[in-house]
């Protein structure tokens, strides 16, 4: 039975719905508050039905949006009021049928079901150091870079209430943090960062929580970062308001990976917090590579692109797996999902290429400099070849593309040279960390004819609308996800987080579900790889395997009147993202 506190009539809040015995907010039994709070009936929830089929962007991209490439998050700072319905995820193991058993609170059985022992998920007992935080732990050597509640990373951010927030969890009243970061965000509900604060003060008031770490590039892509987070913080949401979950709460550490220059200390100091149990992050490069290793040497389990595998079963089921860190200098160890995500992207590209413009020449842009590009570059060029599509020889020696790598890049001349040379289309194959040149070629080719522009999701994002304007019109991207009418986790995401929210909230969703259901039943970094290593079925999440085949295609158009964020537009911009209709 769920109940709503409104406080009381000396001591108002705002309308909080609870699952517990206590208000989340005020700390309150519902007797006490019998004079100002509300009694409501259950909510409709699915009943053990696990990840809603609805669920479009498939675990089998899952930590491939980690870290890879671009991120795409209108941010909206709403003031709605409107709340989200929590949508209970079913326990490990239940996963797949509405009436399969479920073991709830205490041990007791739903009807049909058998009784299962309150002892059956192994809580271990809390140290002497219970409540001590990780930034706080000896040794730390980037304790300015992680916050469980005690820092905000997100400077940019900041509200009375969120510094509040942040000043009492950083003095450990967890009930006062709690209430200060529920109010951070209301406020902004478009906020992943409060709201998982907001969620991590409720783990330490009911004590014991299980801590997994987020590593994201909050510094240099802050809007990547938060549409990680906001699939994080949904699904953290929902795990700890499901009464069927142990009594242990999830607790997410963020973790700004400023540069790939401290991602191997950054893996230390989470391999030496014995109380973070897994780990979400990382991306392609080799320092990546360096900190998959270190936690594997541990025993720490990972999901990353490069340690993850999704393999389909029947029907609406896949089983997630967690792959051996990657041999040194080999980019991917061979079967990653990046392999078969890059391949889906060249295919998708090129055969996009072949009906726009057959028989075009192209020319492509990238950076020899990382491995992402390189391969993304070599399979489009596989699969335009096979299109009888051709490329100009513009790069130095024998590379046929540019390499935004090589000292002395000009923008502007390169441009000029494709479209003197007779190209049609421009292909920018170029890493994230390469998106100020980016911008120097969509501008530069708004001088003269203006060429067809394609590429992966690097440019996927808000930036990209507001800085490109008019030179970015026709942009098309090959991203995982989209949110075109009838998606309804990117619907009811959208409505949760005031703003439409991309592939990357539903792919951190997906990985944050796979990596709990492991440690639910194993809270241990041993018994949680052991399980990810076996596989984790997950029910919906990666029923679009074949997203891998033929990825999905955006283009950049002019927004309709009125459009706003919500609709794909950000503020300062008349352009958004559109879906490319398949036939």
């Amino acid at each position: 039975m769920s109940w709503t506190c409104k406080g009381l009539p000396n001591d108002p809040h705002e309308p909080h719905q609870n699952f517990g015995s206590t208000c989340d907010i005020c700390g309150r039994s519902q007797a006490e508050v019998q004079g100002g709070g509300t009694v409501v009936s259950n909510l409709n929830s699915p009943g053990g039905g696990g990840m809603p089929l609805w669920q479009k962007a498939a675990a089998a991209v899952a930590a491939i949006g980690l870290l890879g490439g671009g991120a795409y998050a209108l941010l909206n700072q709403g003031s709605g009021n409107k709340g989200s319905v929590a949508v209970t995820p079913s326990s490990p193991g239940n996963q797949g049928t509405s009436g399969s058993p479920g073991v709830t609170p205490g041990g007791a059985t739903t009807p049909g079901n058998p009784t299962v022992s309150p002892t059956s998920t192994l809580v271990p007992p809390p140290g002497p150091n219970a409540t001590q935080l990780v930034s706080e732990l000896p040794g730390i050597q980037n304790r300015d870079r992680i916050s469980q509640g005690e820092r905000i990373l997100f400077t940019n951010l900041t509200s009375r209430s969120k510094k509040e927030g942040e000043a009492a969890f950083r003095a450990k009243n967890w009930q006062e943090a709690q209430g200060e970061y529920n109010q951070a965000a209301n406020e902004n509900k478009n906020d992943p960062e409060s709201k998982i604060y907001f969620n991590n003060a409720r783990a330490r008031v009911a004590g014991n929580p299980i801590t997994i770490a987020v590593v994201v590039p909050i510094t240099p892509a802050p809007e990547t970062a938060q549409e990680i987070l906001r699939g994080v913080a949904q699904y953290q949401d929902e795990y700890n308001r499901d009464p069927l979950n142990p009594q242990q709460m999830m607790e997410v550490m963020i973790v700004d990976s400023t540069n790939q220059a401290i991602t191997p200390t950054l893996a230390q100091d989470l391999v030496n917090a014995q109380s973070v149990l897994g780990v979400l992050g990382h991306g392609l490069d080799a320092s990546s590579q360096q900190a998959i290793r270190t936690y594997a040497t541990a025993g720490l389990p990972v999901l990353s692109p490069l340690t993850t595998q999704v393999e389909p079963n029947n029907g609406e089921k896949s089983t997630l797996k967690m792959l051996p860190p990657p041999a040194p200098n080999v980019p991917s160890g061979g079967n990653a999902l990046s392999d078969k995500y890059l391949s889906g992207v060249g295919r998708s590209l090129a055969n996009y290429v072949s009906v726009k413009a057959p028989r075009s020449p192209v020319a492509v842009f990238y950076n020899s400099d990382s491995p992402y590009s390189k391969t993304l570059k070599e399979q489009f060029s596989k699969f335009l070849n096979q299109s009888g599509g051709s490329f100009l020889r513009l790069g130095n020696g024998a590379d046929d593309a540019v390499d935004l790598a090589r000292p002395g890049f000009d923008a502007a001349a390169s441009v000029a040279a494709a479209k003197k040379e007779g190209a049609k289309v421009i292909f920018l194959a170029m890493s994230r960390d390469r998106e100020r040149e980016a911008y120097d070629i969509v501008q530069a080719n708004i001088k003269g004819p203006k060429l067809l522009l394609i590429g992966g999701d690097e440019l996927y994002s808000p930036q990209t609308l507001v800085r490109g304007d008019k030179a970015i019109e026709g942009l098309v991207l090959a991203v995982p996800w989209n949110s075109a009418e009838g998606n309804n986790f990117a619907e009811q995401s959208s409505e949760l987080w005031k703003g439409r929210v991309s592939w990357r909230t539903s792919t951190a969703y997906d990985a944050a579900r796979g990596l709990m259901g492991a440690l639910k039943q194993n809270p241990n970094r041993q018994g949680a790889s052991a399980k990810l290593m076996g596989g984790i079925e997950l029910l919906g999440a990666a029923s679009r395997v074949d997203t891998f085949d033929r990825v999905p295609l955006v283009q950049a158009v002019k927004a309709k009147g009125n459009a706003g964020p919500a609709d794909g537009r950000p503020s300062g911009s008349k352009y958004q993202f559109d879906p490319i209709p398949t036939n």
